[in-house]
């Protein structure tokens, strides 16, 4: 059984290839690889560009000095998380994948400590968990480093964010290292009733990537949908999902946008020559890795 991603007709994937390679961890340990390799078909030029590789991780909600699991059940392996983020970038690396992307949710913070305001019905001391909470992103980095693998990560609606940043970096919301690309991260927030919304900084960061005259591909990362609309009791999307759609998709240098939150397959949407992708969560019975390759279509 191999992870199959579904997806747009190849002509509408110029200027760069997608799903190159999907490997999926059972919970019998054993990994299985699909190697697809799906060129645009806008031209040769385009496939003799020079491309890049992308791995995609999201949703991890770990628990290591923190007590318990996400879930009451066997879905969320929040304690294994570790030796499966380990085993899945090991994997990565032997599929040359040279920068990871993780999209939020990294630590399955409790809720009581996240939004005490709301859910924090017995007065814990919150204060008390803020060791634990700061051990388990410390040791998510950890494995991050351990791997070599450039990456960018960000926060999702169950992390502690004053803890997130303490150990991951706060203003590296830009990466220009790799020649033809600029990957921007979102580190957007639920609002009222728990909808997501890009606002602030995080939209003073959008209209400054989209304004300039860079004419670099933009990669984007969030942790909350984009596209495509989801129809669930709990909010998914963002409140002005149609609006970013548009302005991204309207920018011509926005190319890929990666999300997660949701946790379940999602199947890619392509928007005026935007992809937008969604990894589901990584704790799950099974592990999922997505492996893109990118191609700046200026080359």
């Amino acid at each position: 059984f191999f992870l199959r991603l579904r997806l747009p007709p190849r002509s509408t994937l110029f200027p760069y290839t997608t799903l190159f390679r999907s490997p999926r961890f059972f919970p019998g340990g054993k990994l299985r690889v699909r190697d697809d390799v799906r060129a645009g078909t806008a031209g040769g030029a385009a496939r003799r560009a020079p491309g890049m590789r992308i791995g995609h991780i999201t949703d991890l909600h770990l628990r290591n000095a923190l007590p318990g699991s996400a879930s009451p059940d066997t879905t969320l392996r929040s304690r294994d998380v570790p030796e499966l983020l380990a085993r899945a970038l090991d994997a990565m690396k032997r599929n040359h994948v040279e920068f990871v992307a993780v999209t939020g949710d990294v630590v399955d913070v409790p809720l009581y400590v996240v939004e005490p305001t709301f859910f924090n019905y017995y007065d814990f001391r919150v204060e008390d968990f803020l060791p634990e909470v700061e051990a388990d992103y410390r040791r998510v980095r950890d494995i991050l480093r351990d791997a070599g693998i450039p990456y960018m990560i960000l926060p999702g609606n169950h992390d502690h964010e004053p803890t997130f940043w303490k150990v991951f970096e706060k203003d590296a919301h830009v990466d220009d290292r790799f020649k033809g690309f600029r990957f921007v991260r979102f580190a957007d927030r639920e609002w009222a009733f728990f909808v997501p919304q890009r606002v602030d900084r995080e939209r003073l960061l959008m209209e400054r990537t989209l304004a300039g005259s860079d004419a670099r591909v933009q990669v984007h990362l969030q942790h909350f949908v984009i596209e495509p609309p989801i129809e669930h009791w709990y909010p998914h999307n963002y409140l002005e999902r149609e609006h970013l759609s548009r302005t991204l998709s309207a920018n011509g240098n926005v190319r890929l946008a990666l999300s997660g939150h949701a946790h379940w397959e999602i199947d890619p949407v392509v928007v005026n020559g935007m992809s937008l992708i969604h990894a589901f969560k990584v704790a799950d019975v099974a592990l999922t890795i997505l492996s893109f390759k990118i191609y700046p279509y200026f080359v």
